[in-house]
């Protein structure tokens, strides 16, 4: 009897650890709430938004590190920024846009549409309050 005793003890002991130990973890890179926080965020940081429109793609989504303590991945993929002047945009936006294209060495395909396509690294985690929080980088 004291052996059995003993031993729902300890068996309670280790699923007590287990599922009070675990860390919840974040969205994944490739979960579509991450991948739409990575837009809403990238676009934010677009300039010249009132004279070129920005659609974005993202491809090859890859978790480069996993924080099984913290519930946090790490991420890379490719960013496509498809950027097309809006019609009222004038010389002004043509010259914006050969400047964006030049600086991220994208194509310029006609001198109304452009498209870029950059390396991105972004974090997927998990507020002390759980809400789900994406950083984003983007390598020059």
């Amino acid at each position: 009897m004291k052996k059995l005793l003993l031993s729902a003890i300890a068996w309670c002991m280790i699923i007590l650890c287990a599922t009070g130990c675990t860390t919840k973890m974040a969205p994944t890179c490739a979960d579509k709430s991450t991948v739409d926080s990575v837009v809403k965020v990238i676009d934010g940081r677009m300039f010249a938004q009132d004279l070129i429109t920005y659609d974005y793609k993202i491809s090859d989504i890859r978790t480069t590190k996993v924080d099984k303590d913290t519930g946090a991945y790490s991420c890379a993929a490719y960013l496509e920024q498809n950027m097309t002047i809006k019609e009222a945009g004038g010389d002004k936006a043509k010259d914006d846009l050969r400047m964006i294209v030049r600086h991220w060495r994208g194509i310029l395909d006609t001198e109304n549409h452009g498209i870029i396509v950059k390396k991105i690294e972004y974090m997927s985690e998990l507020t002390s309050e759980n809400k789900h929080y994406v950083s984003v980088s983007i390598p020059e």
